[in-house]
């Protein structure tokens, strides 16, 4: 989180004209405000340079606290809620500071009925045709969670039946049947994950999806807080002197 505020006001509209001096908590607010603003577009730009194809969930992470008159600070940060998904607050700290990231709503999933080791995490088997961002495809999730019935108290009616099951490992005519497995790896012939057994009507052939690997530890990719202060150095002045312009060249009052 950043914060943009400002020092010294009292002094000044201590030295300038009464008129004006009553306008001066309305522009600064407005200055701080427009700053943020840039601020959180120039952090969106710096997004889409450090992050390979991130996703809109990602570019829209951040929110904004506007100044007021009567508390000169506007605040750029991450949203510390994301309704169904983690929140940007929790994800992306570990792109700014370094470090583990957190596990994801379907990890925790498969953690919590064992499939998935304790300190690892999933990334996509090469058998997975990545969605346009480069992650696994969010209706392949789903159905690996309700494969093995991974969905909790509260979902368990989207976990399949063993009738449901059988029919997905037979397939149809114009749909190849398939199977999902887990492998622990070690003396396995299969890298620990879950791999997916794909039926032809001459023999079947076996693709990995979901690979489990220790925990990583990321390195810093987004300077949040360097391009925090470039952006402000490079905005303030200029929406400072805009807005001041736009307010006492008006002869209007905002007080």
């Amino acid at each position: 989180m950043m914060k943009i505020e400002i020092k010294g006001l009292k002094e000044l509209q201590e030295s300038i004209d009464d008129h004006i001096a009553r306008q001066i908590p309305f522009i600064a607010a407005k200055s701080l405000t427009m700053t943020a603003k840039d601020l959180q577009a120039d952090l969106k730009h710096e997004m889409t340079d450090s992050f390979d194809r991130p996703t809109p969930y990602t570019l829209n992470s951040t929110y904004i606290q506007a100044a007021s008159k009567s508390k000169l600070e506007a605040t750029v940060g991450f949203k510390t809620f994301g309704g169904k998904g983690i929140p940007a607050g929790k994800y992306l700290l570990p792109q700014v500071f370094g470090g583990v990231r957190p596990l994801k709503r379907f990890e925790k999933a498969l953690r919590s009925i064992g499939v998935l080791p304790s300190n690892h995490i999933v990334v996509p088997g090469s058998g997975v045709q990545l969605d346009s961002y480069g992650n696994i495809p969010r209706s392949l999730i789903v159905q690996i969670l309700s494969y093995f019935k991974a969905f909790g108290e509260q979902g368990y009616r989207a976990n399949m039946t063993d009738k449901r099951r059988k029919s997905l490992a037979r397939g149809t005519k114009t749909k190849q049947g398939v199977s999902y497995f887990v492998s622990k790896g070690g003396v396995d012939k299969f890298a620990a994950g879950i791999w997916a057994r794909y039926q032809f009507s001459h023999g079947s052939a076996v693709k990995p999806i979901m690979m489990f690997v220790p925990y990583p530890v990321y390195e810093q990719r987004l300077d949040f807080f360097y391009v925090m202060r470039k952006s402000a150095e490079k905005h303030f002045e200029k929406n400072l002197k805009e807005t001041f312009g736009q307010v006492v060249g008006s002869g209007t009052s905002k007080g």
